[in-house]
């Protein structure tokens, strides 16, 4: 019985490692890739920053390094907050305080030392190597109630509020996808950032399309 997001991507990854699961116009990963990648990011959280159920928010840029870190946070026993890179520098500060972060991740090449909490650049979390014994603590000590990730409300009539939601509410969701969407094993799908249960319960390759016509280029 699957429990955890995370049961999914390692349950892909065994049987179609070498497939792209996520691509933009200037870098992919397979699903091989990204759990190792995931695994060494959840392992550098948990053993240097020993951060625990709290949430840690990405900057995103539409990267499959994005999947990478979310993937990441959830390994090491935490839960990601997407935070859009080319978002107001106040409105991101504002979500910052609300969530009392500790940590911040990016999938940008350089950090922004602003918001006043350190920020880790994907190149910088993802340099370690994994630790089984430790990711298998944090899996032991999992619910499947515990939270997945959290979204902003747009603020738009005050303060943005955080919408939180846990493994067990997307997990009946990602099934009923897999059902529908089982042709798309040999098929693109396109999305926008950060959608990313799809291919992992489908075994699709997504295209990360954030503009219109990056989508009729890529669907044409």
């Amino acid at each position: 019985m699957i429990e955890n997001i995370l049961q999914f991507l390692e349950q892909t990854a065994q049987t179609h490692a070498d497939k792209t699961a996520f691509e933009s116009e200037d870098a992919s990963l397979t699903f091989a890739q990204l759990l190792s990648d995931a695994k060494r990011i959840g392992s550098r959280i948990a053993s240097v920053y020993s951060v625990r159920r709290r949430p840690i928010p990405v900057i995103c840029t539409q990267s499959p390094a994005d999947v990478a870190l979310f993937l990441g946070v959830v390994y090491s026993g935490n839960f990601y907050v997407p935070i859009g890179g080319d978002w107001p520098r106040q409105r991101v500060r504002t979500m910052l305080d609300l969530l009392e972060a500790e940590l911040v991740l990016t999938s940008a090449e350089s950090t922004d030392p602003e918001y006043g909490v350190p920020i880790v650049s994907f190149a910088q979390i993802c340099c370690g190597g994994t630790d089984e014994a430790l990711l298998s603590c944090i899996r032991a000590d999992f619910c499947a109630t515990d939270p997945l990730y959290a979204v902003f409300t747009s603020g738009s009539t005050g303060t943005p509020k955080c919408v939180v939601k846990s493994h067990a509410s997307l997990i009946g969701f990602i099934e009923r996808f897999r059902d529908l969407f089982s042709a798309a094993r040999r098929r693109f799908i396109l999305t926008p950032p950060p959608k990313t249960s799809t291919p992992l319960c489908a075994a699709a390759r997504a295209h990360f399309c954030s503009t219109s016509a990056s989508f009729r280029s890529r669907w044409n």
